[in-house]
């Protein structure tokens, strides 16, 4: 890969799906404490924002019992913020890592890069036959466009899930990716992936760029 080629966050998001409803009250006090903004914030149909600081901002779902934090530039300040909330969660007595059914990290981001990504996933081996196949049935030729992973043998629905998709921007399909990422397991499993989610999706770029060298 080249070595001009860097990776920006699009829009980042770090949750949890509670057994029972959070105690939002005390959590949105604990974190006006923190410096938090709590006040004046945005409101959907079932989610609200309970608090904003810097590039975070923390939200509850409260039909589907779901604490969020976002940021759409930086991982550190996203994993410092859901840090804070569980610290805040074992001041007032609730364990995390206990209490939820799972942690889930989604991600957007985009890769620039000085080899085409469209040249790149186009070349991605696939058997001959299958390609020409549906080139026949579709009297167009056709390539390979998007690239998608999961975890082996697991349901998507499970509580472990494992999801990447990657495929050119399809308004600069020349010189960017865009990488999509969906991780859902616990708490021990979920925050270590994603301080380490940038070298990890830079090393997979790297890997399907020189299969088609």
């Amino acid at each position: 890969m080249s070595k001009e080629a860097r990776l920006a966050s699009r829009n980042l998001r770090l949750s949890a799906l509670w057994v029972l409803q959070p105690d939002y009250r005390v959590i949105i006090s604990s974190l006006q404490s923190r410096g938090y903004t709590t006040e004046g914030l945005e409101r959907g149909p079932s989610s609200v924002q309970i608090g904003k600081k810097g590039t975070v901002t923390v939200e509850a779902n409260l039909e589907r019992r779901a604490l969020a934090v976002e940021s759409q530039t930086s991982i550190r300040d996203l994993v410092e913020a859901y840090s804070e909330l569980t610290e805040i969660n074992e001041e007032i007595g609730t364990d995390m890592k206990k209490s939820v059914f799972f942690h889930e990290f989604v991600g957007d981001f985009d890769m620039y890069t000085r080899k085409s990504p469209l040249e790149t996933l186009n070349r991605l081996p696939v058997k001959s036959d299958i390609v020409a196949g549906i080139s026949q049935e579709l009297g167009k030729p056709i390539a390979p466009f998007t690239i998608r992973f999961g975890l082996k043998d697991v349901e998507p629905s499970s509580q472990d899930w494992l999801d990447i998709r990657i495929e050119p921007m399809l308004m600069s399909a020349k010189t960017r990716y865009f990488l999509g990422v969906v991780y859902r397991s616990s708490f021990d499993e979920v925050i270590p992936f994603v301080k380490s989610i940038e070298g990890k999706l830079k090393g997979i770029i790297e890997i399907l760029e020189k299969e088609t060298r």
